[in-house]
């Protein structure tokens, strides 16, 4: 927390994990072809299906913009203001502001719903608003620290639920919406690598401070209340965007026990106990299952191919092609 103008490393892991966004999982809103999914959008997918995609995108682009200005540029930037943080800030601002929120900005733009109107309708509903209010409290809070701890539980687990929600559309037998599936894909892993660099931080203070979080018990005591609220609210959210008892072929209360397993997740990365028993939850199979590993480009279909290493090697690639024509 003290501030300095040196800019001696102090804190490689947070620099690591910051690099890790730029150089292992850059992309770019624009590669992601949205326009191909748009007759599946407007006319494949039933009514359900299309109320569970608009519902969580009215959210999700509120969310970014929060937590992109006003939580890692605004409240982490400036309680841990060494070098390495800021830079690490800086980066993952970045990521929700130019490539998030503009990839999900594309879905709403094939869909017509491109306007103030619908930009601003999350306030006409008492669960989304109350989502968008307790983030508020979050950034304003009296206790900056425990504000910073809170934040990290909306990076690992909020807005999980809903990446299941989109993902099972590439998923069990299901084969709609790609191109929204594949930047679903990759949001997923960054916010999951938000996550892990806010806890990073966290660990990091308590560490200097000679104590573990789990020792400090007010602070803790707020981050069950906060575990058991967004769980809640988690929830509220899933019945509002799933209007059916299941959506493609998963059942409802699999999507809450998903937010229970990200919660969990949350509390481990900071040595805190889990606070939550999982049920029933195929999700996390095949949510990590199409996440996670390497996926081959397909070059038939442009914005549709996954993956690319921006870290790549030139020296290697050079012998690479001719090895290749020998």
């Amino acid at each position: 927390m003290t501030p300095t103008d040196s800019y001696e490393e102090h804190y490689p892991q947070i620099v690591e994990l910051a690099n890790r966004q730029l150089e292992k999982q850059f992309w770019t809103s624009t590669e992601m072809k949205v326009s191909l999914d748009r007759m599946q959008l407007l006319y494949e997918l039933s009514p359900q299906q299309l109320h569970a995609v608009k519902y969580v995108l009215i959210l999700f682009l509120r969310y970014e913009l929060i937590v992109g200005e006003e939580l890692w540029l605004g409240l982490m930037a400036k309680l841990f203001p060494r070098p390495e943080v800021k830079m690490a800030c800086s980066v993952m601002g970045m990521t929700e502001l130019a490539i998030h929120a503009r990839f999900y900005n594309q879905i709403n733009k094939e869909l017509g719903l491109d306007n103030d109107y619908h930009y601003m309708s999350y306030l006409e509903n008492p669960i989304l608003k109350g989502r968008v209010e307790w983030l508020d409290e979050v950034i304003n809070g009296e206790d900056k620290l425990l504000s910073a701890i809170v934040f990290g539980l909306t990076e690992t687990a909020l807005l999980f639920s809903s990446f299941a929600i989109l993902k099972s559309f590439q998923s069990n037998g299901h084969n709609k919406i790609p191109v929204i599936v594949r930047g679903t894909n990759q949001s997923a892993l960054d916010e999951d690598l938000h996550g892990m660099l806010a806890a990073e931080i966290i660990n990091t203070h308590y560490s200097e401070m000679g104590l573990l979080l789990k020792d400090d018990e007010l602070r803790v005591a707020s981050i069950d209340t906060a575990c058991l609220h967004a769980y809640e609210h988690e929830a509220e959210i899933v019945d509002q965007a799933i209007v059916e008892d299941s959506l493609n072929g998963v059942d409802k209360q699999e999507y809450k026990e998903f937010v229970k397993y990200r919660i969990n997740i949350f509390r481990e990365r900071l040595g805190l106990n889990p606070i939550f028993t999982i049920g029933k939850c195929d999700i996390v199979d095949w949510f990590e299952t199409n996440t996670y590993p390497y996926k081959m480009i397909d070059f038939f279909t442009s914005g549709v191919g996954s993956e690319y290493e921006s870290a790549w090697d030139e020296e290697g690639f050079v012998r690479g092609y001719i090895e290749g024509q020998e």
